[in-house]
């Protein structure tokens, strides 16, 4: 017999089920809510947890690699230490969520609303962040945790995804790939790789064009 508690304790669902994934994916097909549910830990790896809802659960150091969170409720949770990697986390709501130290790496984030979460020191590497919401999010930028006040995400204009931020204190920054850094910086030593030479090859001027491109974004939102 598995069961789901609550965080203060108390009795949420239990079943005769051989493991607590289980219980948790019967849960979710029952459209039974897992608000505030103490799944910290737990092995969620896979699970079908569509449309679930897991307001301020506590999720953290849980293993969700791979797992259908699509258009869940996870506004609040704790998530903070979890393996999320190639998660499916389209359309999700991650508002005001811990996502500290998570693993994203490949996660589908497309449509998230990730506003107010705390993305420091995540890995989001491989992520689609395409159309998600990152306002006031906090996430790690070259060393430091800075809060997000608009952002853009770009794929497929060269080999890499591109970021485009603005923090609150209207500070640009701009991500190639994996590096990270203010818009000043890159302007002063943008051929800084030496794969990607100042030499008018083709991929050389697609990373140029998506680099522009990122600027031109955070050029317009500071108009209006």
């Amino acid at each position: 017999m598995e069961q789901i508690l609550s965080a203060t304790g108390a009795l949420i669902f239990k079943a005769e089920v051989p493991t607590m994934k289980g219980l948790v994916e019967l849960a979710v097909r029952s459209e039974i809510s897992l608000k505030q549910t103490n799944l910290l830990g737990t092995d969620l790896s896979g699970a079908n947890l569509s449309k679930a809802d897991l307001w301020k659960a506590d999720l953290s150091e849980a293993d969700l690699s791979e797992a259908d969170l699509s258009r869940a409720n996870l506004l609040g949770a704790d998530l903070s230490g979890a393996n999320l990697s190639r998660a499916d986390l389209s359309g999700a709501d991650l508002s005001g969520a811990d996502l500290s130290k998570a693993n994203l790496l490949g996660a589908d984030l497309s449509g998230a609303n990730l506003s107010g979460a705390n993305l420091s020191k995540a890995n989001l590497s491989g992520a689609n962040l395409s159309k998600a919401d990152l306002s006031g999010a906090k996430t790690t930028i070259v060393g430091k945790t800075i809060a997000v006040k608009q952002f853009w995400f770009f794929r497929n204009l060269y080999d890499f995804d591109v970021w485009a931020v603005i923090d609150k204190n209207d500070v640009e920054y701009v991500m190639m790939g994996c590096v990270y850094r203010t818009r000043k910086e890159w302007e002063k030593d943008f051929w800084n790789n030496p794969n990607y030479p100042n030499n008018g090859s083709l991929q050389s001027n697609q990373r140029l064009f998506a680099f522009k491109t990122a600027c031109q974004w955070i050029d317009l939102i500071k108009k209006y």
